[in-house]
């Protein structure tokens, strides 16, 4: 969805940067835990560990040499903080803050759990631009997260999105 709000092309409508391209980098495993409960599959989920997300992170850092990468996106999270969250993954902070040395901004979804006072990991940490979302009436979208150090708002309720492939 975020990829096609930024660089889809479509037949009615396109993204804010429909020439931009895009680089698909897979985060997400199928896991088998009794934990897994809003999930149709049985006793699995889709999850995102924290060493696939840094192991991630430092691949697209590798590819700044043939490639001029200037965002990452990063629509996940996990947890919930009501205040910068640097010190719980300093593999991650170290991470970002290399890559923001190096051009590449990392953007973070600031979460889905309709909190007002705090945030989900990545989108608490310092390094990363946090982005909740806000409706076409520029109000906080009740499903968003939002804190005192949230860095952005963008639509996020009833927007739309080009496809990626020009469908």
């Amino acid at each position: 969805h975020v990829a096609g709000i930024i660089a889809g092309k479509g037949r009615k409508f396109s993204g804010v940067a429909p020439e931009a391209k895009v680089i698909a980098v897979q985060v997400f495993s199928i896991i088998k835990s009794p934990f897994c409960v809003f999930s149709t599959l049985k006793l699995e989920c889709i999850s995102a560990f924290t060493s696939d997300i840094i192991r991630a992170l430092e691949w697209v850092y590798e590819q700044r040499r043939f490639y001029k990468i200037a965002a990452i996106n990063l629509s996940l999270g996990v947890g919930y903080f009501e205040q910068p969250c640097d010190d719980e993954l300093p593999a991650f902070s170290a991470m970002a803050r290399l890559l923001n040395q190096s051009g590449t901004a990392i953007v973070v979804a600031s979460g889905n759990e309709s909190k007002t006072m705090g945030m989900s990991w990545p989108a608490c940490a310092t390094e990363a631009i946090s982005v909740g979302a806000s409706t076409l009436d520029d109000e906080i979208a009740k499903f968003s997260n939002s804190a005192t150090f949230l860095d952005l708002l963008a639509p996020g309720l009833n927007s739309h999105a080009a496809s990626v492939l020009g469908i």
